[in-house]
Order: structure tokens, then C-alpha cells, then sequence
């Protein structure tokens, strides 16, 4: 509600005013919006189905918020979290088979209204077509990465070949990278890598990437056999939705070929254990 008075009147319920095509409500000048949504969404509709799943009215008031999150996302002009929850959103059609069908329609009214905005919103627009001039001009297009994150890649590669095992130290990227001309030459150097694999491998070397990377993995083959018990054995408790959901929404945290806040943000490190915590 707060968004949507700020996009409207172009200052929040609390009267913070916002002259950045990119809404932030409560955030203000932090553009974190639609990051916050792609953390806390997954974990507010999971919670939902626990609380709410044999209440229809209930489980339908939670998929209209769901997917007011995304249009939120959409306006805030946050790729990373409209992508996490748009993905989110596939996860709920593979699993949650008793609401499938009012999902899918919710969907299909919601991406004719959402085509019109972009169409029409000329901020919107713009940061589309932004997006996809950015995804399209980098060594391997069409993945959610800009040159900007290429460049912070090349650093971090650089810096995990000069310390393959151990790695530079944890927080030790922005130190680095900016005192060391072999590094800075990229263009790359940032406060943090914007990936948590690219991070892992140039602070903690491999062995700290190799314990990230087995967690996603754990979490693949989870929902793969989740699926499996789904269509084709038949035997899926309805207990275990909620928390295969859960563990999508984890996933989806940790994907790696997705743009990552620094792994040590205080607030982000809060929603991740939060979500591990409720698994």
C-alpha cells in the first residue's frame, strides 16, 4: 500500500519523497525494495499455506498479495527480486496442485495488466529496455548479469587464482581488489563481487566455495525428488508443501547464476537464516 501511495503521489504514507524513477518506499534513498519483496514474499505465501490451507478465502487474499509483490517489484525496477519471484511463482504452479488453477488464472490477468504498465509507464519502460540492452551486450547474453558484474567476476577469478585454497579472507574482496593494481585493472573492484559462488571463491577459496556450492546442490536434488513424488509416484504429504516451498525460496537465494547483495549484509544474512531457520 505504502508503494503504491508513494508510485501515485510521489512521497510514502510517512512522507518520504521519493524523485528517483525507481520507488523505494520505507527505504528511501536505499534501493532495496524490490530485493526485500524477493526475500520475504516466498516466506509470507509459505507461511500462508500453513496457516491458511484449508480456508479458501484466506489462501486467495494471499496469492492476490503475492502477486502485488510482483507488480511492487516491477515498479521498483529491481530485476534480481521480479526474477526471484517470478520464479518463486513456478515453483507454487509445480506444487501446490489444489490452488493451481486459481493461480494460473490470478497469473494470466495479472501479465496482461503488467504488459500494459510497462507499455505505458515511460520509467518502466526504460529500465526494460535498459535491462535487456545490459543482459544482451555481455561474453554470454541472456543471463541476469550486467558488464558491470562481468568485470567484478574477472576480479574475483583473478584473485582466487593468486589464492586458490584458502582464499584472501572473509570481507576481504573491497580491501583487495582496491589496493592492488593486478585487480583494479578490470574495473571490477566494488565493495563485494555481487555473486555469493564469485565471492566464496575469491575470499575463501575453494573450500569455502565447495561447502556453498553443496548446500544449493542439497537443495536441487530435494526439490528434484519433491517433483518426482509429485507426478509420478503420487505420494506427496501436504504437510511437506510448505516446506518444499521453503526450500525453493532458499534455492532461488542462493541460485547461482543470480546477482547476490555482499553474503555478510546484515539484514540479507537476518532473511536467509530466517528462512533456514523455518526449514
Amino acid at each position: 500500500i505504502d508503494t503504491l501511495f508513494q508510485w501515485v503521489f510521489n512521497f510514502n504514507l510517512l512522507g518520504i519523497e521519493n524523485n528517483n524513477p525507481r520507488i523505494s518506499s520505507v527505504f528511501g534513498e536505499e534501493k532495496i525494495l524490490g530485493h526485500y519483496l524477493g526475500y520475504v514474499s516466498p516466506i509470507f505465501f509459505s507461511l500462508s499455506i500453513y496457516f491458511f490451507k484449508d480456508k479458501k478465502i484466506y489462501m486467495f487474499v494471499s496469492i492476490i498479495i503475492f502477486l502485488l509483490t510482483i507488480f511492487i517489484s516491477i515498479i521498483s525496477g529491481d530485476r534480481t527480486g521480479f526474477l526471484k519471484l517470478l520464479l518463486f511463482s513456478s515453483a507454487i504452479v509445480f506444487f501446490m496442485s489444489h490452488h493451481r488453477k486459481y493461480f494460473l488464472l490470478l497469473i494470466f490477468t495479472f501479465s496482461i495488466f503488467s504488459y500494459q504498465l510497462i507499455k505505458n509507464d515511460q520509467n518502466i519502460n526504460l529500465r526494460f529496455h535498459q535491462t535487456i540492452d545490459e543482459i544482451t551486450n555481455t561474453s554470454v547474453p541472456f543471463l541476469p548479469f550486467t558488464k558491470a558484474h562481468e568485470n567484478h567476476f574477472k576480479a574475483s577469478y583473478k584473485m582466487f587464482l593468486d589464492k586458490p585454497i584458502l582464499g584472501h579472507g572473509p570481507q576481504a574482496f573491497r580491501l583487495v581488489c582496491h589496493n592492488f593494481d593486478n585487480y583494479k585493472k578490470y574495473n571490477g573492484c566494488n565493495n563485494h563481487p555481487h555473486n555469493y559462488y564469485v565471492q566464496s571463491l575469491s575470499e575463501l577459496g575453494l573450500l569455502g566455495f565447495l561447502f556453498t556450492f553443496f548446500i544449493f546442490v542439497w537443495t536441487l536434488i530435494y526439490i528434484a525428488k519433491s517433483l518426482y513424488s509429485v507426478y509420478f509416484t503420487q505420494i506427496f504429504e501436504s504437510s511437506k508443501r510448505v516446506l518444499i516451498l521453503l526450500i525453493c525460496a532458499f534455492t532461488l537465494n542462493i541460485f547461482p547464476v543470480m546477482a547476490h547483495f555482499n553474503f555478510y549484509n546484515n539484514w540479507v544474512n537476518a532473511i536467509l537464516f530466517l528462512n533456514i531457520s523455518l526449514i
